[in-house]
């Protein structure tokens, strides 16, 4: 596989919750999810569903991207990811 396209999802799930004083526990009854899919969204083992990301995203009255984002390995993201209007100049 070519290194240079290989992306993955991180986040900051963990700072929030530490900074909402909430447990594992706590966010996962409250999101209805397991404690243990909070523990795998936290170590980066499992990227959320859309459905989740939203609800976490609402639940902690944030924007989407200021929890979760692409990560390139090796290379800028702006590389990895051309804006539509770059795309299209290149067509």
């Amino acid at each position: 596989m070519d290194k240079e396209k290989k992306l993955h999802v991180v986040n900051r799930l963990r700072e929030l919750r530490h900074e909402y004083n909430l447990t594992q526990e706590k966010l996962a009854e409250d999101l209805e999810v397991t404690r243990h899919t909070i523990l795998a969204l936290e170590v980066g083992r499992y990227v959320p569903s859309i459905e989740l990301a939203l609800r976490l995203a609402a639940y902690f009255d944030q924007p989407l991207e200021a929890i979760f984002w692409l990560e390139g390995i090796g290379i800028p993201l702006k590389k990895a990811l051309p804006l539509e209007n770059e795309s299209e100049t290149h067509s």
